[in-house]
């Protein structure tokens, strides 16, 4: 793909500096005579809070609509004039602390996985007065002014600074008044400000006085790991399969990935089984979690690992371990190895962690081994927050088992970090709840994580008349839990729906087979009819409320 060398420019220019600093008997090219360039053929009175306004909260999301690529810039904090700007892609994240001095923009350090390197005083990365054609020199090569009044797409009169980095590879970014950032790159491969998921309007410039650090704080239940990692506000997932009349094939799934991305999903979420990911004792398979890491890292978006220790009623771990409880040593052991040996596959992506999914059907056949399992996920997520910098881990229950969250399951929810649900309304017969419910619903759901955060694991509404309900049902509840979820933004970590498409027959039968539930019928067409497209691809109702609603739910991320 091309915009991977073209992106990768940037990389290695920060790359360029990280290696410099690490050598400490090298000395910075920084000629003060050319960084104090004169303006009497740039703009005199150009100004960084003109070109780079950067306040707090400020956000600028750069998308290459044809790849479905994004990066993202976002003043996370200003203190004592240094702003900390994010630059987050899907290749390699940062953090540039800039200092705004007249019409230059100076870089005072670069930050990557929590090392922060300072530059010599007075490295000029941005000069917004500068004259044309005339370059100045840092760390990272050369960079110049090349156009002032430029059109760029519908943006006027904007400033191109281009970056020439030591092994000649170029960079080019288009800054337009008032705005800030609004094109890197040039060409088809160029990256494109998206201002609806952009946040321009900005906060204070300083931090609070309470004197906190360049760091975002807006939220102390939320890990600095989750912030390096590009978790802001609320996320949308969609289990994106393709469609019954379709093959599954790599094509067929990254052209639904591609069209969910476009409908306004912004984070993926893996849930491998235990015994998928380890077929046979320290023995891996991380085929289907790398295809997946890798559709998430392309597009920019952070993922959510739930490792499905349990799955409902069922514990599919590996073969040997299936005699052994829970807090086995050696059920400890190989939970921890496993945690180290898919470490390199997710690449930082992962913002939270889950260890077991719907744990409370199991727990109702198996209620003596609560406790063993709470000592289990207890050592999960010691070693996790050990190898993945604090982040934050939690297990998921039905919303059935709301009642024992507090009861029963407390040995293990008592040690969750945020609170995970599956939510679909229905009867315990697979008979739709009328989607007037459904506020009252959330506001349960709200009372039992007990102001932990919010993540809605899975939430669907079927659509087949056998459960009572109808293609203009299923979009009138969709429609009313986005909307609910809005008015608690403040509280959620994301929501993930389950599922793009119906399935065939034939997978139907062999889900519901797998799941060996009664009234068959109904629990078939519940699991066959989830989907937002029919069998036969064509859209349903509830997709053109998906695609309107979700913008709402994800605004100012």
């Amino acid at each position: 793909m091309r915009l991977a060398p073209t992106l990768g420019v940037a990389i290695v220019a920060c790359l360029v500096i990280a290696v410099s600093l690490k050598a400490p008997k090298r000395r910075f090219i920084n000629d003060s005579s050319v960084q104090q360039t004169t303006s009497s053929q740039g703009e005199s009175e150009a100004s960084t809070a003109d070109y780079l306004p950067l306040a707090v909260g400020k956000k600028w999301v750069l998308r290459n609509v044809r790849a479905g690529l994004i990066i993202t810039l976002t003043v996370e904090g200003v203190r004592d004039g240094v702003a900390t700007v994010s630059f987050e892609n899907p290749w390699f994240n940062s953090k540039l602390l800039f200092r705004q001095n007249s019409a230059q923009v100076q870089l005072v350090a670069l930050e990557v996985k929590s090392l922060q390197m300072p530059m010599p005083a007075g490295t000029v990365y941005f000069d917004f007065g500068a004259p044309v054609g005339r370059p100045w020199q840092n760390s990272i090569g050369s960079i110049e002014v090349v156009a002032i009044h430029k059109q760029v797409d519908r943006y006027s009169n904007c400033i191109q600074i281009q970056e020439t980095n030591k092994q000649g590879h170029k960079n080019l970014w288009s800054f337009a008044k008032g705005i800030g950032f609004v094109q890197f790159g040039e060409g088809k491969d160029a990256f494109l400000l998206d201002e609806a998921k952009s946040d321009l309007g900005g906060g204070p410039s300083e931090s609070s006085s309470k004197g906190a650090s360049s760091e975002v704080a807006a939220d102390d239940s939320i890990s600095p790991h989750t912030l390096r990692d590009g978790w802001r506000g609320t996320r949308v997932a969609l289990a994106h399969n393709p469609f019954a009349n379709e093959l599954l094939t790599p094509f067929t799934v990254n052209a639904h990935f591609k069209q969910a991305v476009d409908a306004g999903v912004n984070y993926v979420y893996l849930s491998p089984k235990w015994e998928q990911l380890e077929p046979s004792a320290r023995r891996y398979n991380f085929n289907d979690l790398d295809f997946q890491v890798g559709q998430a890292e392309k597009a920019g978006l952070p993922t959510i690992l739930n490792i499905r220790v349990i799955d409902t009623g069922a514990r599919p771990i590996p073969p040997d371990l299936r005699n052994k409880s829970f807090d086995d040593p050696e059920m400890i052991d190989r939970i921890t190895a496993l945690i180290d040996a898919v470490t390199p596959h997710l690449k930082g992506h992962v913002a939270y962690l889950l260890i077991g999914n719907e744990i409370d059907a199991y727990f109702a056949a198996h209620p003596n081994e609560v406790s063993q399992f709470a000592t289990l996920f207890g050592a999960a997520k010691a070693h996790a927050q050990a190898q993945w910098q604090g982040i934050a881990t939690s297990t998921t229950v039905t919303f059935g088992a709301l009642d024992k969250v507090s009861k029963e399951l407390l040995p293990v929810t008592r040690q969750t970090d945020f609170f995970s649900v599956t939510y679909y309304p229905l009867t315990p017969d697979f008979i739709v709840k009328d989607p007037s419910q459904i506020p009252a619903d959330v506001d349960a759901i709200v009372r039992a994580a007990k102001g932990k955060k919010i993540l809605f694991q899975e939430v669907g509404y079927p659509s087949s008349e056998n459960n009572n309900s109808s293609q203009p049902k299923q979009a009138e509840a969709f429609s009313i839990l986005l909307d609910t979820l809005v008015m608690h933004k403040p509280q959620l970590i994301g929501v993930s729906f389950l599922f793009m498409s119906d399935f065939s027959d034939s997978v139907t039968k062999g889900l519901a087979e797998a799941y060996n539930l009664g009234n068959a019928g109904r629990f078939s067409s519940y699991l066959q009819s989830l989907g937002m497209f029919d069998k036969t691809g064509n859209p349903k109702k509830s997709w053109a409320v998906f695609k309107s609603k979700v913008p709402m739910l994800t605004s100012n991320n």
